[in-house]
């Protein structure tokens, strides 16, 4: 923490920092997957008794779009934007309902994207207002 002449500075927290970072990181991940999707609606291996909720396009345009929210919010959080800290909150929200259809395609991977999102809501949510403007 910094000590101004007006008093005590607001300190940084990693944790707003870091929540900007893997927000940037999931819009890198869904843009991709997103792109992969609608150039290829065959790419995911489904199983049999596969619940995926959307078709592969309108999947894909669903992380497509939420991936390019999530790279401009991630770019506002890092510059110590409330208003971004918001829209990242609900972003990563549903990038993890989202995510949620994909559970019997892609285990692993469906829940380290949802760790990831509830990662960014807790840092933003406990820490958001730790940021120093």
């Amino acid at each position: 923490m910094v000590t101004t002449s007006d008093g005590p500075a607001r300190r940084t927290s990693g944790w707003v920092y870091f929540a900007g970072a893997m927000t940037l990181m999931l819009a890198f991940f869904n843009i991709t997957y997103g792109i992969a999707a609608l150039v290829n609606d065959e790419w995911a291996v489904l199983a049999e008794r596969a619940i995926l909720l959307l078709n592969l396009t309108a999947l894909g345009w669903t992380l497509l779009v939420i991936g390019v929210i999530q790279l401009i919010v991630g770019f506002g959080i890092m510059a110590g934007s409330t208003g971004a800290g918001v829209i990242a909150i609900v972003g990563a929200f549903l990038n993890a309902t989202v995510n949620m259809a994909w559970l019997s395609v892609y285990p692993v991977w469906s829940l380290l994207i949802i760790t990831l999102d509830i990662l960014v809501i807790y840092g933003l949510i406990a820490h958001g207002d730790e940021v120093a403007v």
